[in-house]
């Protein structure tokens, strides 16, 4: 299974059943291990390929805007999973 494939799959199991905060996805991920350039990367990577969906929000806590994630001057707070299972 190639690093892409597991990435995928774990963002997926964190998102399944719609709109999860980033908050949650780092905080699994975290306690894995990775590291946050390696989240941002992959997550990064997955909403370019159309794998992910990622949305802003207009109520964010200090722990959102920390776990945010910044794609192309965008931040987003949250995340889903839009490709195929």
């Amino acid at each position: 299974m190639s690093t892409e494939t597991r990435w995928d799959a774990q963002v997926r199991e964190y998102t399944s059943g719609g709109w999860v905060r980033l908050t949650k996805v780092r905080s699994g991920l975290s306690w894995q291990g990775t590291s946050r350039a390696a989240q941002d990367k992959h997550l990064t990577r997955m909403f370019r390929e159309n794998k992910i969906e990622l949305r802003r929000e207009r109520s964010v806590s200090a722990a959102d805007t920390a776990a945010a994630l910044t794609v192309s001057r965008t931040t987003y707070h949250s995340v889903r999973w839009v490709g195929h299972h």
